[in-house]
């Protein structure tokens, strides 16, 4: 092996994984904020190699064909605009992101407006709209969401996708969410079930309750399908399908108690001051009472 023999044509950056939100179902070591709110030292998320390995990265920049930006936030770390200004007009440049800050304010945005359209992809974290978004992904505000995403959508019309993490925050509402989101702009979904938040990960939940979940969801996709018409195919929900055939399998998994669903709920309602969750998902809060 010699390094001067490298070239580098695809690259995963993640120069820290700290997020700026605190959403309900994350954990202190990926949010920044969480450490805030539960008073926890946070160490410093710049580490000594950072340096050396950006100008490793910059002195090979010219060979990149594909790079994906992943964080923590990607749009609030500097190495990532230094990229940026240095990738050749071809790559393809792939972002996970949030939202949570003005994208035309970005130092990076004038050189990826100037790129080819369909080189620049947004991957966008979100799951649910108006106050329910709020309250899942404490420390963002809907409105000014929804005015970075009809600037994403406008640019970039053919490359935003929006990640959603699947879980009784979003289960029952699924149809209508993602018809708000088309009225956005957006036309491609990928769906993931929660992870590690067994009280809302809607597989510890009664067969019954997956059930309607499971009709929700193929409710949506029949809904984008009916949207998009003649480029259903283009743009399907990735994900739904299994999604839909896990839930109805009904098999035996962990089932938890309402005793166990409740304390998480006050759990989550002592962040959040406008609305508490029995407010925002009262069918869900009846759903807890009734099945669990």
């Amino acid at each position: 092996y010699s390094n001067e023999d490298h070239e580098l044509n695809f690259l995963d950056i993640r120069w820290n994984n700290k997020c700026n939100l605190s959403c309900q179902y994350c954990v202190p070591s990926l949010s920044s904020a969480w450490e805030k709110q539960l008073g926890i030292r946070s160490g410093s998320a710049r580490k000594n190699y950072q340096d050396s390995l950006l100008e490793w990265i910059l002195e090979k920049s010219t060979s990149v064909k594909e790079i994906m930006m992943v964080g923590g936030e990607p749009m609030l770390m500097k190495q990532n605009h230094a990229l940026i200004a240095a990738l050749p007009t071809d790559t393809q440049i792939s972002i996970i992101t949030n939202l949570n800050y003005e994208i035309e304010n970005l130092s990076c945005f004038d050189n990826l407006y100037q790129r080819d359209r369909n080189k620049v992809i947004w991957n966008v974290s979100s799951e649910n709209t108006g106050e329910q978004f709020e309250y899942v992904r404490n420390g963002s505000n809907w409105q000014h969401f929804c005015d970075q995403m009809k600037v994403l959508t406008n640019i970039w019309p053919n490359t935003v996708c929006l990640n959603m993490v699947y879980s009784v925050f979003s289960a029952f509402d699924f149809a209508e969410t993602l018809s708000e989101y088309r009225k956005l702009g957006v036309q491609k979904f990928n769906i993931m079930p929660v992870t590690d938040s067994d009280e809302i990960d809607i597989f510890n939940w009664p067969n019954s309750t997956q059930l309607r979940a499971a009709k929700q969801l193929e409710l949506a996709v029949q809904q984008h399908a009916l949207a998009l018409g003649t480029d259903a195919d283009l743009y399907p929900i990735n994900g739904a399908d299994q999604l839909i055939k896990d839930l109805q399998s009904n098999q035996n998994h962990a089932i938890i108690s309402k005793q166990q669903f409740i304390t998480k709920i006050n759990w989550y309602n002592q962040w959040h001051k406008a609305s508490t969750f029995e407010q925002l998902w009262p069918h869900v809060w009846q759903e807890a009472q009734d099945k669990l």
